[in-house]
């Protein structure tokens, strides 16, 4: 019965930011709902368009955040871990510099997988 009340509160705590984060914005709640149900374009726009797949993303987002964390305190065997652990602050770090350093999309993008790849390889030469 204990493990059914820590997964009720939890969807209960993710439904509640869902709303939460759907019904935050420029319009009201009540004009979002009744632009909806009275089949406005715009509001409808709003709502498909913007905030619902930014609600979905932010969820998304934290949820792998915590799950990435989470693999890396088990992987370590220690629940202190962070992510300087193996070098991925600092890999971070070099490819935030070298996009904002540069305005070829191309480049930066891959600049930044090669430089985690390459902090988390030196890192665990040395270790």
């Amino acid at each position: 019965m204990h493990l059914f009340s820590i997964w009720f509160w939890l969807f209960a705590f993710f439904l509640t930011g869902l709303v939460a984060n759907l019904i935050t914005g420029s319009f009201s709640p009540e004009a979002l709902w009744h632009g909806l149900v009275q089949q406005d374009p715009i509001m409808q726009q709003i709502f498909w368009e913007l905030r619902l797949p930014r609600a979905l993303l932010a969820l998304s987002v934290g949820g792998l955040l915590a799950w990435a964390g989470m693999s890396m305190q088990s992987l370590f065997r220690n629940p202190l871990a962070d992510p300087a652990l193996i070098g991925v602050s600092a890999g971070a770090g070099a490819a935030e510099h070298l996009t904002a350093s540069t305005d070829e999309c191309c480049f930066s993008r891959s600049t930044g997988h090669l430089a985690a790849t390459l902090s988390f390889v030196h890192t665990g030469w040395h270790h």
